[in-house]
């Protein structure tokens, strides 16, 4: 007879309906548990969740303004920001801002706003978002992206520059002709205690209280090169005649002529220099005129550098003819043709050699590319070789 099983089945199904109760009770109770921590100090309020302190949370996913802030920084989106708070809004904006001037401009507090707008500015090199700043911050944030005077390629002049927009000489260094320029624009002695020679600061002393402030000093050069510089300084060449030696007399009249644009203050510079002072004169002004003033008959050999140098200097193959010996000339009127590179027709038509006469005029076609140029040549060959240019 077979042994009955029901009764052993029916006891196992119950006893694992019973396991899957508990099982069950455990899991509610859990996930209650876990509900009510996820809930914890929030009160369910016109269909939103507002926190017990009472700061209204995101509507739709529940979120206060540090879950916000945590999103935001997580997922890189300033989205987020706009929904927190507009007491705490700025902190979230400030994460994005030194990066993107929309989530700049959104920053209530100014110095924040500040620092994004330098940031942004300077890296994109735009002075003109430096217009979204207060007025002085608005210079500085200009000033870092074009800083004042840097254009100025010599030291001297740049530090002037500096010295002279800020309305203080220490931009000077320890530089005589910074010094002496802010001093001079400033009209301040006090710029010229910070020269260190004798001579130079007396001549700047000089010319800021117009006054001679050399006559005192008792070495014959110190006081020579002091009225040097006062006169240079001042502008006042009647300093040049107080000169006792040769050589600070020409230093000190060469530049009274260049600076006055007349050659006879060249006539004072001394019997050894006079004729480089002329030769200076008219290479630095332009003004053929210092050249044909070195008349004396033993300085053949400096009348003729100076014309050979202001024909090639100035392109003008005309002053060639000047020239005592023939070879120079024809060096001259080579040179001075070759070499030019602004001719014209009235230079080439005051060539009295009337060979290089038409060779300035083909080289005038070349140059300016128009054959033109060539009508004005008279030498038949010459004139087909220039037009040759042009086919």
């Amino acid at each position: 007879m077979g042994r009955d099983h029901s009764g052993v089945k029916r006891l196992w199904n119950i006893i694992l309906a019973a396991v899957l109760v508990a099982a069950a009770f455990f899991l509610g109770a859990y996930l209650l548990y876990l509900n009510q921590n996820s809930l914890m100090g929030w009160n369910a309020q016109n269909g939103s969740l507002t926190p017990a302190n009472g700061t209204q949370a995101n509507a739709s996913g529940g979120c206060g303004d540090d879950c916000l802030l945590k999103l935001a920084l997580h997922t890189a989106d300033q989205s987020y920001c706009a929904n927190m708070s507009d007491a705490r809004d700025d902190e979230c904006w400030e994460i994005f801002a030194h990066d993107d001037l929309a989530a700049c401009l959104e920053i209530d507090d100014y110095s924040s706003r500040k620092n994004c707008i330098d940031d942004i500015s300077f890296g994109q090199k735009n002075a003109s978002l430096c217009d979204l700043l207060s007025a002085n911050d608005s210079v500085m944030c200009r000033e870092k992206i074009n800083p004042p005077c840097m254009d100025v390629a010599e030291k001297a002049g740049r530090e002037l520059c500096l010295a002279l927009g800020k309305n203080d000489s220490a931009y000077c260094s320890d530089d005589m002709q910074c010094l002496v320029g802010y001093a001079r624009e400033r009209s301040d002695l006090a710029a010229c205690t910070a020269i260190s020679g004798e001579a130079e600061r007396n001549a700047c002393f000089g010319m800021v209280a117009n006054k001679d402030r050399c006559e005192p000093i008792t070495g014959v050069y110190t006081r020579d090169y002091c009225y040097q510089l006062l006169a240079i300084y001042s502008g006042d060449y009647f300093y040049c005649d107080k000169i006792e030696n040769d050589l600070y007399k020409f230093n000190c009249y060469t530049p009274a002529a260049i600076a006055t644009g007349d050659e006879t203050y060249c006539k004072k510079a001394g019997i050894i220099y006079d004729e480089d002072c002329y030769s200076n004169f008219s290479l630095t002004t332009g003004k053929l005129s210092g050249c044909l003033a070195i008349s004396d008959p033993f300085e053949v050999n400096k009348r003729n550098g100076c014309m050979y140098a202001y024909a090639r200097a100035f392109a003008y193959p005309s002053v060639c003819s000047y020239l005592s010996m023939v070879y120079m000339r024809t060096n001259c009127y080579a040179n001075a043709i070759a070499d030019a590179t602004n001719l014209t027709v009235e230079k080439c038509d005051g060539v009295s050699n009337p060979d290089w006469r038409d060779k300035c005029f083909t080289s005038l076609a070349k140059q300016t590319n128009e054959k033109n140029a060539c009508t004005y040549i008279k030498g038949t060959d010459e004139k087909s070789r220039c037009e040759s240019l042009f086919p």
